[in-house]
């Protein structure tokens, strides 16, 4: 039996990207039983009057909150977890630099067993599109390294620092009231406190931002530091096996 879906986008002034990101992400779960889960931290209301515009006020399979909460994209993405029916969680931005398509692979790779699929940038077949600013490498790189000294099992990840990804909603939910991200990065939450034994890379292209709003910033970048202080002790437990693609067929 197939287990259904839930897609959790959550949203910061993305009224010209939702609409395409939702109808690419239906088509990609067409063949599961699936649902849309945004939750919007929107200052104005442009990004939910979209939807509403689209889809009505009576659609099932397309469900959206707004929250205006400034504690961060994390507590959003934890936000929909907790609304969200589905047997698993899909998580990605709704900005359009994460292509819906690749939802299949990371599914793929819960099928196969996996607790925790991650799309990532670094293993073979994945890349960043165009050429971004020395000073946004030198952010990303630190990150990354930060993460890897304070979290075990993300030293063992191509892309700790990844926003797409996949997760039995069954490793989530007994553990979810202990949940405390802080700021914009879930995946290292997840990867400390959840009881995760294997995790599977996905290659994926992540592309450049052509409309809305970046929620990053000064703000954020203290909050992730915060956030990694706190998972200091967590995250030191049994390892977990990660695994990379050896030959995947790239889509994007």
């Amino acid at each position: 039996m197939t287990r259904s879906v839930s897609v959790v986008l959550p949203t910061f002034e993305e009224h010209q990207t939702i609409g395409g990101v939702i109808e690419a992400a239906r088509e990609a779960v067409a063949d599961r039983d699936y649902e849309i889960v945004v939750v919007d931290d929107s200052e104005t209301r442009r990004t939910v009057d979209a939807l509403v515009d689209r889809y009505g006020t009576a659609q099932t399979r397309v469900r959206w909150i707004r929250r205006h909460d400034e504690t961060g994209l994390a507590s959003a993405v934890l936000e929909g977890f907790e609304i969200g029916l589905g047997d698993r969680y899909v998580v990605l931005d709704a900005d359009g630099q994460h292509p819906p398509r690749r939802i299949r692979n990371l599914l793929y790779r819960l099928d196969d067993g996996a607790d925790l699929a991650v799309c990532s940038r670094h293993v073979d077949g994945g890349e960043v599109a165009g050429d971004w600013p020395t000073h946004r490498r030198v952010i990303s790189m630190g990150a990354e390294t930060l993460a890897q000294l304070a979290v075990p099992t993300a030293r063992k990840l191509s892309d700790p620092m990844s926003g797409y990804f996949a997760v039995e909603a069954d490793v989530v939910d007994p553990v979810r009231e202990r949940l405390r991200p802080h700021g914009y990065k879930i995946l290292l939450e997840l990867v400390a406190r959840c009881p995760i034994s294997r995790i599977d890379e996905v290659p994926y292209t992540f592309a450049e931002r052509e409309e809305g709003v970046s929620g990053l910033g000064p703000r954020e970048y203290l909050k992730y530091v915060k956030h990694l202080i706190q998972l200091t002790i967590p995250a030191r437990r049994e390892s977990v096996q990660v695994v990379s693609p050896e030959v995947e067929h790239v889509d994007g």
